[in-house]
């Protein structure tokens, strides 16, 4: 079944484009894993380039990279406190995808990958405001992690679904573990 499909999309592999650029927007569902606290998600959002570059002309199989501006993460209360973290990325996603062509001009792909993310600012709301990656709070900067994705593309309009999971302890040595979890919803264009 699985030889089928592949089959299935890559019948026209002439067609398809050697590389091609996309722009999307969406909306982000955040979360910090934080060790022993419950945390709830936040809504976020962001803003990415994509490119893709054809890896086998036999097959439409895709390198994608690019760069996003990316919200994350989270609520938590503790006890009668709460906490508000509101964090900012730039994150440079890489991975592949393979192209299957469900009907003329509908295509799906799924990919997988990995991310590396730079925190570029944001805010830490307690009993008082702090900067999230310096001060007190002195949040390590690098974020790495594992990227799952899906898009469809209908004549170069596109929606795409996604999850990243942090893979790096990005808190200070006295702080509890703390790794990044995002849902994200995009639609773009690809041009």
């Amino acid at each position: 079944m699985v030889s089928a499909l592949l089959l299935t999309g890559s019948v026209s592999a002439q067609d398809w484009p050697k590389s091609s650029w996309a722009v999307r927007a969406g909306m982000n569902i955040a979360n910090i894993n934080v060790e022993n606290f419950s945390t709830d998600n936040k809504l976020g959002i962001h803003v990415a380039g994509i490119y893709e570059h054809q890896l086998a002309t036999s097959m439409p199989l895709y390198l994608e990279t690019g760069v996003a501006l990316m919200q994350k993460g989270c609520k938590c209360e503790m006890g009668i406190a709460s906490m508000k973290t509101n964090l900012w990325y730039l994150e440079i996603p890489i991975g592949v995808n393979y192209k299957f062509a469900l009907d003329e001009g509908l295509t799906l792909y799924p990919s997988a990958g990995f991310y590396y993310a730079l925190g570029i600012g944001g805010k830490i709301k307690a009993d008082t405001k702090e900067d999230a990656f310096g001060g007190e709070s002195g949040l390590k900067r690098a974020d790495l992690g594992l990227r799952l994705g899906c898009t469809i593309d209908y004549n170069r309009y596109q929606a795409a679904i996604g999850y990243s999971i942090g893979m790096l302890d990005y808190a200070d040595k006295e702080s509890p573990e703390m790794k990044n979890r995002t849902f994200f919803i995009s639609v773009g264009y690809r041009f």
